[in-house]
């Protein structure tokens, strides 16, 4: 049998950390969630079958992207007043071109580029679609 190499702690806990709270528990004091179909069962996150384990640990490190992305540009819009209208979407975040195409709605083109600037300059790493 050969072992998955991913299968570490640290992507399990990261997996852990992606899943969502209504899914996820512990089982004999380990970590466990709910496999989807065709499993439909709750399980180990170390025990899951290695292509589930793959597929969520893809998710759990696009999250994480997703995350670090949401931060930066949370901290750029703060300082140009757009946090409120930022936050009240989740839209418009996968590439530098949607996020100006999004600022583009609040402020003139001489703000735009003040941002886009600070963007370049901040080194955001945009998630990008989900491949599934």
């Amino acid at each position: 049998m050969i072992k998955n190499v991913n299968k570490t702690k640290e992507n399990c806990d990261l997996i852990w950390k992606h899943t969502h709270k209504d899914f996820k528990g512990t089982l004999g004091g380990e970590k466990s969630i709910m496999y989807p179909a065709p499993h439909s069962c709750i399980g180990t996150v170390m025990g899951m079958p290695d292509d589930l384990f793959d597929e969520k640990l893809r998710w759990a490190k696009h999250s994480e992207v997703v995350i670090e992305c949401d931060v930066k540009l949370s901290e750029i819009m703060n300082k140009h007043g757009l946090l409120e209208a930022y936050n009240s979407t989740r839209q418009w975040r996968q590439s530098l071109k949607d996020i100006m195409t999004f600022v583009s709605f609040f402020v003139d083109e001489e703000k735009q580029l003040l941002i886009e600037n600070d963007i370049l300059a901040s080194d955001v790493v945009f998630p990008g679609p989900y491949k599934f």
